[in-house]
């Protein structure tokens, strides 16, 4: 039997009171991050039975945090950002994995008070 196959596009202009001009758009089961513009939009492909979770976050200045992976709804774990000159610190309501989007290479990441530099994934 074959499976019914729908195509489909998905836009953050689509997402009511989403503000913002940029998009990283962080597909949850693939763990991919895409970089998108307001009218732009992603397709997506899905088979009889499948399904897909795929989160439209507002791009920022320097960092910007996708938040804690292994959740499904993973933005729900910041608890606080406060953004420098030459910082971002962020706070979690708990801990797991926490990802976030940088254009370029981090100088230093410290996760309870440890340096964890080297575990940052490009």
């Amino acid at each position: 039997e074959t499976k019914k196959v729908l195509k489909t596009k998905l836009s953050p202009s689509e997402i009511y009171d989403l503000k913002g001009e940029t998009f990283g758009a962080y597909h949850y089961f693939d763990r991919s991050f895409t970089i998108i513009k307001r009218e732009d939009s992603i397709p997506v492909t899905l088979t009889e039975k499948d399904y897909a979770l795929i989160l439209f976050l507002p791009m920022k200045k320097g960092v910007t945090p996708i938040g804690l992976i292994n959740k499904y709804m993973s933005a729900h774990a910041i608890k606080s950002i406060a953004s420098g000159d030459t910082q971002t610190v962020i706070t979690l309501v708990e801990g797991g994995i926490f990802a976030f989007y940088k254009p370029e290479t981090p100088h230093r990441v410290i996760a309870n008070g440890n340096d964890r530099t080297y575990m940052v994934q490009k």
